[in-house]
């Protein structure tokens, strides 16, 4: 079910009158019953995945738990079952093609369709074992409610990733209805449905066209294209985690905040530290810090920092393009950390802005590997862009949409609007309050820009497919 459509709010609707309606009792059984069907409308066989994983991180827990002397196997069990699951359904088609292709053998694929956000909800899973591995959380012993830290449905099939000491524990909260959680859960709503239904889906066409068959167009409009990449995902993402925010909000719990600005970022360090940080400080945390992080010299950090970029190319897909975009971000965050301290530092607005410019054209050249199905759709990108005509066009019909000049000047708008929205206020927008003529005035914009420019054609969120 996306949160884009009508199905969902009416389902939303119904889930909350019930969340503050039922008794106390009855509201986890029924947000996991909710939780089920929300994931049901994709694909509904799928369930026995996640409740195969729900079944072996909670015995692991309470086994960890149970028999310390065994808890070292028993969280390598439950490591290997979620990593398992996850090349099975995610890696195991691309190492045996791959196989197949270098050393000439025959072997059989699995030609399975991969399940709606499995990456998500297998690292939110294996960081409670993990937590109770290292006694920095309790072992939760009700099933149903470490059942619900896993399928909790606003944030089941793009996070954020949230740590069992901030979501179980409200779970368990008395539940109190605001009418203030109810408005800043609806801004929010609000705010995240427009960058994915103003912006990121109208922009899409023009972006599915270029990368289809970039040796069709000018370099301006692949460039054009390459540009309107970045913001569509950033819009989309960041348009879904607001939105999973808000809904979230409205129930009286609270999720972390997964952006913070990352595109107004002045280098590649800063800009992925707010980019997806439930997943920046999974790694951090599980992976970068474990294996010495920056406390054993310039090597080892460096190779840590490489080898965390290339598992993060691997989590988002498996292909070599996602590969080549985990490695290329990883060398040239290595290549600021080791010019940073022999740059000129200077506070003014000029230098600032131009590091902005500059990091946000690295990122989105970098991107190119990301948005490309394979390495010969980035080549002819790449090679649009390295082979310049002399032609400056950008209006056309792309996919199947039109972008006349006058559809391409409201979509620039758009852009800059929002971010100017984002760069005067903290992602919450909790400048607004709910008595504010301020508050009132954007949410009704927000309303007509989405009503009257927005595209409904149940275009999934690009992260569902990790």
């Amino acid at each position: 079910m996306l949160f884009n459509s009508f199905e969902f709010l009416l389902f939303f609707i119904i889930v909350l009158i019930l969340y503050f309606r039922l008794p106390k009792n009855a509201v986890m059984p029924m947000m996991i019953v909710a939780s089920c069907v929300f994931y049901c409308f994709f694909i509904p066989a799928y369930l026995i995945i996640l409740f195969v994983v729900i079944l072996v991180d909670y015995f692991s827990g309470i086994g960890i738990d149970k028999y310390p002397a065994y808890k070292k196997l028993l969280l390598i069990m439950s490591i290997c079952s979620n990593l398992g699951i996850l090349f099975v359904f995610k890696y195991y088609d691309f190492f045996i093609k791959t196989s197949n292709d270098l050393l000439g053998t025959e072997w059989g694929l699995l030609n399975v369709i991969l399940p709606i956000g499995l990456s998500f909800h297998t690292f939110q899973s294996m960081s409670y074992v993990i937590e109770v591995y290292h006694g920095r959380y309790p072992v939760e012993k009700n099933i149903g409610y470490f059942s619900l830290y896993v399928l909790y449905f606003p944030q089941l099939v793009a996070g954020p990733i949230e740590c069992p000491q901030n979501l179980l524990p409200q779970f368990k909260k008395e539940r109190h209805f605001s009418w203030e959680n109810i408005l800043l859960g609806s801004r929010l709503i609000l705010w995240g449905l427009f960058k994915k239904a103003v912006i990121a889906d109208r922009i899409s066409f023009y972006v599915n066209g270029i990368f289809k068959d970039a040796s069709q167009y000018e370099t301006s409009q692949v460039a054009l294209g390459v540009f309107f990449f970045t913001i569509q995902i950033y819009c989309d993402f960041s348009g879904y985690s607001d939105m999973a925010v808000g809904i979230s909000k409205c129930f009286g719990i609270d999720l972390m905040f997964n952006f913070n600005r990352p595109l107004l970022a002045s280098n590649l360090k800063e800009l992925w530290a707010r980019w997806h940080i439930s997943l920046y400080l999974w790694f951090k945390k599980y992976i970068y810090i474990p294996l010495g992080g920056n406390k054993k010299g310039i090597f080892v950090m460096s190779l840590n920092i490489l080898l965390v970029f290339l598992i993060s190319g691997l989590w988002h897909g498996a292909g070599f393009n996602y590969i080549i975009w985990g490695f290329l971000n990883g060398v040239f965050i290595l290549l600021y950390l080791l010019i940073n301290p022999y740059l000129p530092h200077s506070k003014h607005p000029i230098v600032k802005y131009f590091g902005i410019l500059l990091t946000f054209t690295t990122v989105a050249l970098i991107f190119v590997f990301f948005r490309s199905e394979n390495l010969q759709q980035a080549k002819a990108v790449f090679t649009q862009l390295l082979h310049p005509s002399g032609k400056w066009i950008f209006s056309g019909t792309f996919d199947q949409f039109a972008y006349g000049n006058m559809n391409l000047l409201f979509i620039m708008t758009m852009i800059v609007g929002m971010f100017m929205v984002e760069r005067k206020v903290s992602p919450p927008l909790s400048f607004f309050t709910h008595k504010s003529w301020g508050d009132i005035l954007f949410c009704i914009g927000l309303i007509l820009l989405i009503f009257f420019t927005g595209i409904f054609t149940k275009q999934h969120f690009i992260y569902f497919q990790f």
